[in-house]
């Protein structure tokens, strides 16, 4: 499965919003998206959306600056399968953007955004996203581009559950939030390194998408 970053770039009541048309053989032509692309071997999905960020629009950004939404698995008869972590970031008002080779950016009024061309699945979560809601993590089943099935998968965890969890799911969820560890093969941790309870703020982790 392919791993992706999408980052939704806003400023005041407007969103950057990238138009899929100038890629020769893109899935995404004539369709609106995030910024983003495909997370190299090696680097982090945050490091990644760094990466992808500047490269499309020319924006710099911290990994700081950049909150991390939740994970996206796109599952497709016709495509290959994806799993797109979920960004979010606020720039200046004056910040420029430089052209991207993959198309078309503009500022969209948020208000608007449900009336572009988007993948039908991209409206479930861009929604919540929109309204500021967290973890905003789901399956989207495709045939094409008819959305056929979606579907949510949490796991919530607290302290002290944390702690008794199978080191297995702790990894996951700590790899999915970009905690580090240390080996994570064949989704099985060898070795965990990183605190004995939740990271600060983390509430619910997602460990897996059925």
């Amino acid at each position: 499965m392919r791993k992706t970053t999408q980052c939704y770039i806003s400023r005041k009541d407007q969103m950057l919003m990238l138009y899929r048309n100038r890629k020769p053989d893109d899935p995404n032509e004539g369709k609106w998206l995030g910024i983003g692309g495909k997370v190299e071997a090696w680097e982090t999905p945050a490091e990644a959306n760094v990466r992808e960020v500047y490269e499309e629009t020319g924006i710099r950004l911290s990994a700081d600056a950049c909150r991390f939404r939740g994970i996206i698995r796109f599952i497709n008869t016709e495509y290959e399968d994806e799993e797109i972590w979920l960004y979010t970031a606020a720039v200046p008002d004056d910040i420029r953007i430089s052209d991207c080779d993959e198309g078309e950016l503009h500022w969209i009024d948020t208000g608007r955004i449900m009336e572009l061309s988007l993948w039908e699945g991209d409206r479930l979560f861009l929604a919540p996203l929109l309204e500021g809601k967290e973890n905003v993590s789901m399956t989207l089943y495709y045939e094409g581009e008819r959305l056929t099935f979606q579907k949510k998968a949490f796991i919530s965890f607290t302290s002290s559950s944390w702690s008794s969890a199978p080191i297995s799911s702790r990894a996951e969820c700590m790899a999915r939030m970009g905690t580090p560890i240390s080996t994570v093969y064949m989704g099985r941790c060898e070795e965990m390194i990183g605190p004995s309870v939740p990271p600060p703020g983390i509430s619910e982790l997602l460990t897996n998408f059925l």
